[in-house]
């Protein structure tokens, strides 16, 4: 538990000082730690996953980002941190079309996403 902490800690201490690829390996470290000892933690594994999908995302890695929205939405369909950066990542990928889907299922699912009109416009 305390390393699967410190794993944490460290990424977004890295995410902070703009080292992406330092933050993307800390948080996969944090994810084969808490494999180890916390299997059916689904809830964890989804938060891991969408905070590593935002350091792929700013270290321009889309797909790689996309994937982990993908495998967070597996565990979680309606989560909505994960549905907004999945609608990002292909709004920066040149999906409009399904950046648009995305960001409308947000809309289902949280109407008080922080300026989700905004992001319906532009996508």
């Amino acid at each position: 538990m305390k390393r699967t902490l410190n794993c944490e800690i460290r990424a977004r201490d890295s995410y902070e000082r703009g080292k992406f690829k330092e933050a993307v390996n800390a948080y996969g470290e944090m994810m084969t730690e808490h494999e180890g000892y916390a299997r059916d933690d689904k809830w964890g594994q989804c938060e891991a996953l969408v905070a590593r999908a935002a350091c792929h995302r700013r270290d321009r890695n889309l797909k790689a980002a996309l994937a982990d929205c993908n495998s967070a939405l597996q565990l979680y369909p309606r989560y909505p941190r994960a549905l907004f950066r999945r609608a990002l990542c292909l709004l920066e990928d040149q999906h409009p079309t399904e950046a648009l889907a995305a960001f409308e299922q947000l809309l289902r699912v949280d109407r008080n996403w922080p300026n989700l009109l905004d992001w319906l416009i532009r996508a």
